[in-house]
């Protein structure tokens, strides 16, 4: 089939004022390859969502500015159980979200079967894969094995000893462990509308002190 992706409708929320933390503005520019007390190196503070389509799937990165330090950082790092790595390692950056998703879902803006009319939540036709470093860290940094063949749509964190990927029912998610996980996902419809064509959705994102949403169209 020929799918297209068109994007629109991107709303940024301001960020809260943070004291007395180091902030970056790129997701990629915190360095793993030095020795670090903790396993995550950047805690995202999320302000918005990008997309962009891959075959058929579509890809969100969520982007904001990154802790890498300070006060903060430490009271996010004991939060999450994470003070006692004390290693070298090369694998990284390990950046995750640093605010707790209380929820994640998308919303069909035209009609797209009899049972999901505009304005339902579709959460339930479409699955979800991302990346998670919460098992890694809760287990005492104890490494799992892995298959390369399930990282073929995010092959850079194969290599990162940790992240963890997950494949699961967008409206199943375990939110304990995508709590912890990195500012990437990847969003793949389970079932086609009863009209084909270009349909509209909406993913909205909340955490426990924002709402982050992005409007998209998608061609079936």
């Amino acid at each position: 089939m020929n799918r297209m992706l068109k994007f629109g409708g991107l709303v940024i929320v301001t960020i809260m004022s943070l004291v007395s933390c180091s902030r970056s503005n790129s997701n990629d520019d915190v360095s793993g390859s030095q020795y670090s007390k903790t396993y995550i190196t950047g805690y995202l503070i999320p302000e918005a969502l990008t997309a962009d389509s891959s075959g058929s799937s579509v890809g969100f990165t969520i982007s904001g500015d990154v802790l890498t330090q300070g006060e903060m950082f430490d009271e996010l790092s004991k939060a999450n159980n994470d003070t006692s790595y004390n290693r070298d390692n090369v694998s990284g950056p390990r950046i995750a979200i640093g605010e707790t998703i209380s929820s994640m879902r998308v919303v069909a803006l035209d009609n797209f079967d009899s049972n999901h009319q505009s304005g339902s939540d579709i959460s339930d036709l479409i699955e979800c894969q991302y990346i998670s470093y919460y098992d890694y860290v809760q287990s005492g940094y104890q490494n799992q094995e892995k298959s390369v063949d399930d990282y073929k749509d995010c092959m850079e964190y194969y290599n990162i000893d940790g992240a963890k990927l997950y494949r699961e029912t967008l409206a199943d998610i375990e939110f304990a462990n995508i709590n912890l996980c990195a500012p990437y996902l990847i969003l793949k419809f389970k079932a086609e509308p009863e009209n084909m064509g270009t349909h509209q959705f909406k993913l909205i994102l909340m955490t426990q002190t924002r709402e982050i949403d992005i409007t998209y169209s998608y061609e079936f």
